[in-house]
């Protein structure tokens, strides 16, 4: 039986992770401006989306839904039963391998950390992750920017997602998913918008995992994504993790370190 090695696709996830620290008024100013303020970032030209038509397309029907869903000769997550948390049995992550009788069939977690760019901004984030079965997770988060101003006073950004996503490969040592749901940017006026979203964890050694995400939206037309990489320690059931979490609004980015902690139900 072949080894799965998921260094390629953590690679290709994350390559637009980095960025520059910018102004969270330049952030508002793209949404506020809508998709006439930058057409390049916000991704709302015809040629974008049929070039992912085109993409489609050429794949194929067959590949492209194996690729999302899983090829006849997989094993189905209903095959499958959930660690108490990860590394539980001293070896696996979130999934135990085949034919396990004592696994759970659903887990949660609770997740929240502080982030910073180093200069005046800062946040916070929270997220609820609950695995309603093997096929399923509910998840909801929300991100809320600091920005010092020169004034004395505090300008606010916020992020918040609610998704559906389903776990597309669920190996021991692998887990990926994908989804979709909606996207909501406030910061004087909130707009709403339909997301994607998607990532992925390898345990690639107890007590470690690494863990990355992105959430990607159109809020009054203009591109919107958060991205975040990092490196997670497994303390039994509760975990500390550090790394990386970046925002964009249109053509402005904002790169933060961060630290944070975590719990499974």
């Amino acid at each position: 039986m072949k080894t799965f090695n998921p260094l390629p696709i953590i690679l290709f996830l994350l390559l637009p992770f980095f960025g520059q620290a910018q102004l969270l008024e330049g952030m508002k100013g793209e949404v506020n401006g809508g998709s006439s303020s930058s057409s390049e970032a916000s991704f709302d030209g015809d040629s974008e989306w049929f070039a992912w038509l085109d993409f489609l397309v050429d794949f194929g029907f067959a590949g492209g839904y194996g690729l999302l869903f899983g090829f006849n000769n997989e094993y189905r997550p209903n095959d499958k039963t959930f660690n108490d948390y990860p590394y539980a049995d001293g070896t696996n992550g979130l999934f135990l391998p085949n034919g396990y009788d004592d696994g759970r069939l659903g887990r949660m977690q609770l997740l929240g950390h502080f982030q910073s760019n180093e200069d005046k901004l800062f946040g916070a984030y929270f997220q609820a992750k609950f695995y309603a079965d093997r096929f399923l997770i509910i998840d909801a988060n929300h991100l809320q920017l600091f920005e010092d101003l020169d004034d004395g006073g505090v300008d606010l950004l916020s992020m918040s997602n609610l998704n559906l996503q389903f776990n597309r490969v669920h190996d021991p040592k692998f887990n990926l998913f994908w989804g979709g749901g909606l996207m909501l940017l406030g910061g004087g006026t909130t707009y709403a918008s339909p997301s994607l979203s998607g990532g992925f964890t390898w345990y690639f050694k107890k007590p470690l995992s690494i863990h990355a995400e992105s959430q990607i939206g159109w809020p009054n037309g203009t591109y919107a994504r958060q991205h975040q990489a990092r490196v997670q320690v497994h303390l039994d059931r509760y975990m500390i993790y550090a790394g990386y979490q970046g925002t964009k609004v249109g053509s402005v980015s904002v790169a933060n370190w961060s630290m944070g902690t975590g719990v499974w139900f």
